[in-house]
């Protein structure tokens, strides 16, 4: 297994994941618990292709979240908060993560 790097994390804006922009097309997260960096905001994994470097999970990538609060924080401490040390885990009512449809074509 490769080493993870900071350029393998992508962040959406506590604002604009709580309160979606009018039009296009989102997956929609019910209390949830996030990784939320302080900053940046909510967090993704998507690692680049070493290949083609273009990311690996089309949009945003793998949220990272779950509904088991124990879960997040694991996985959390156990990955992104050893680049990140003041990631928090939050538990978030209502999540909206914009999404493309050609990510979901055969």
């Amino acid at each position: 297994m490769s080493e993870v790097r900071k350029d393998d994390y992508m962040f959406i804006p506590a604002d604009e994941a709580l309160a979606p922009a009018d039009g296009g097309h989102y997956q929609h997260y019910v209390n949830c618990w996030w990784v939320v960096h302080p900053e940046k905001g909510l967090a993704f994994f998507n690692p680049k292709n070493a290949r083609t470097g273009r990311r690996r999970f089309g949009r945003y990538g793998s949220p990272q979240c779950n509904a088991d609060e124990r879960i997040s924080r694991m996985v959390g401490a156990k990955t992104i908060a050893t680049l990140w040390p003041e990631v928090e885990i939050q538990q978030l009512g209502s999540v909206w993560v914009p999404i493309d449809i050609s990510d979901y074509r055969d």
